[in-house]
């Protein structure tokens, strides 16, 4: 089975949508299934997304072979948009400064983009220029499930669609405005490009 994980429902709208998925809630968390299909919604942040997953592992009897993260990222550079949407192939982690250890490396393949998550939200045109010199685009989760996934042995990879920049101050007002649009694109990159 897959497992999909995303942040917020928002971003999971057009795949909640694409199938008649059932809502089951168990162990304080909920999530989604139809067929071979899981959707998770793991919340913002890294601590949010490992305490989702922990909860998810640790109380569910099924055998999921691949963890696959879509959802909304922030820009780092003027390069990429707001609306592209792209495989992500490898993730760093920030949390403040860069930890010693190397970015976890996804199964997307070659073809794709660097990714950071953070440990807050950057708005800040300085960080962000700092930030992109390991990665064009930023996250608050991916590295928390990549992590996951290589120390239980899972394969992983995510999706991004760019929902703003990061050096920009955006509100999330704006950013839930276009959500649904974001959502079909993610959800049509998803079937151009599944495993």
């Amino acid at each position: 089975m897959e497992l999909l994980t995303f942040a917020h429902k928002k971003e999971a709208t057009a795949f909640l949508s694409s199938a008649p998925y059932t809502l089951h809630k168990e162990a304080g968390i909920k999530y989604h299934t139809s067929g071979d299909t899981i959707i998770l919604i793991t919340g913002e942040g890294m601590e949010k997304t490992q305490m989702a997953l922990e909860a998810f592992f640790e109380n569910s009897y099924y055998k999921i072979n691949h963890i696959l993260n879509l959802g909304f990222a922030g820009s780092l550079s003027q390069d990429f948009h707001p609306g592209e949407t792209f495989k992500v192939v490898s993730c760093h982690k920030w949390e403040g400064d860069w930890s010693s250890e190397q970015p976890l490396e996804t199964t997307n393949g070659k073809n794709g983009i660097e990714l950071v998550t953070s440990h807050s939200r950057i708005h800040d045109k300085e960080l962000a220029g700092e930030l992109s010199v390991k990665a064009k685009i930023v996250d608050r989760e991916f590295w928390t499930i990549a992590n996951f996934a290589a120390e239980n042995a899972l394969s992983y990879g995510s999706y991004k669609i760019i929902s703003d920049y990061a050096f920009e101050f955006t509100t999330i007002s704006l950013i839930k405005k276009k959500a649904l649009d974001y959502s079909k694109a993610l959800y049509d990159f998803y079937l151009q490009n599944s495993f």
